[in-house]
């Protein structure tokens, strides 16, 4: 019996860490990851860039490379311009449209587990949507 805890344990233990090698913290969007809930380094990025006020930074990184930095700033600049913080062109709201309406997928963390997910899914402004509900209590707690 206590070889069979241990293969299970193991198995269990082996399962997760392969689940989650694909997964690259650089392009991870996470408000609080891991047993010590700290942001990732794109979110911490944000966090630095909204409450410095930097908000032309912010627009400048829905051009980035990094989905997660686009997805990011996405976000935050339409809820910089819905709060009349910043006023975006024409072009850059058609931008913020095409990253709120795509199907390619990011990396996000929830406490301990990593998921992909598709960006309009991450992006749903809809109550049932957990990292919607994340971003903006984030984007609230840091705008300043």
């Amino acid at each position: 019996m206590n070889y069979l805890l241990k293969f299970m344990f193991f198995i269990c233990v082996w399962t997760t860490a392969n689940a989650q090698d694909d997964i690259d913290l650089n392009t991870t969007i996470g408000f609080g990851c891991s047993a010590s809930g700290r942001q990732t380094e794109v979110v911490a990025k944000f966090t630095y860039l909204l409450s410095t006020s930097d908000f032309g930074k912010c627009q400048e990184l829905i051009e980035s490379e990094n989905n997660a930095e686009k997805v990011l700033a996405a976000f935050v600049c339409r809820k910089l311009n819905k709060e009349k913080r910043v006023s975006l062109s024409n072009e850059t709201l058609n931008k913020i449209e095409l990253i709120y309406n795509s199907e390619e997928e990011i990396a996000v963390c929830g406490g301990c587990k990593f998921y992909k997910i598709q960006i309009k899914k991450f992006l749903a402004e809809n109550k049932k949507n957990a990292f919607y509900k994340e971003a903006k209590a984030w984007f609230k707690m840091y705008l300043k």
